[in-house]
């Protein structure tokens, strides 16, 4: 199921809101579970501009985060079963505008959704969430 929703994620541009880091991991979440943390956000920004705007009125994006993951059940766990979403800190190289993402645990890797399609991360989780 997970390699199953890996690839169709390859063909979807990325758009604010709908398809962007925390969507990503949110359609992999409702598709495991049918449950959806980030339902109250889908669809209500559309830029970066707008992007920043949620995560800060929300005191960040580990707190939105946390915090929308608790809502919805979800448990906090080392990240290191294949389905795990996780919450990772980038380094320099992938920075994007929070400076973190969320990402799907695969193997020795967490996948994320950049700009330019899905990308490999090889950094230890800051928080993780099981999912499966």
């Amino acid at each position: 199921m997970l390699d199953d929703y890996l690839i169709a994620a390859l063909g979807r541009p990325w758009r604010y809101g709908s398809m962007d880091c925390c969507c990503f991991a949110g359609d992999w979440i409702v598709e495991a579970t049918g449950r959806d943390p980030f339902g109250p956000y889908r669809d209500t920004y559309e830029s970066e501009r707008g992007a920043m705007r949620l995560i800060v009125e929300r005191g960040g994006l580990l707190a939105m985060v946390a915090a929308e993951m608790a809502r919805t059940g979800f448990e906090a766990s080392a990240g290191e079963a294949d389905g795990d979403v996780a919450f990772v800190k980038l380094p320099a190289a992938q920075q994007s505008l929070a400076g973190a993402c969320l990402a799907i645990r695969r193997g020795p890797w967490l996948i994320a959704r950049g700009h330019h399609g899905l990308t490999s991360i090889a950094a230890a989780p800051a928080m993780a969430w099981a999912i499966l």
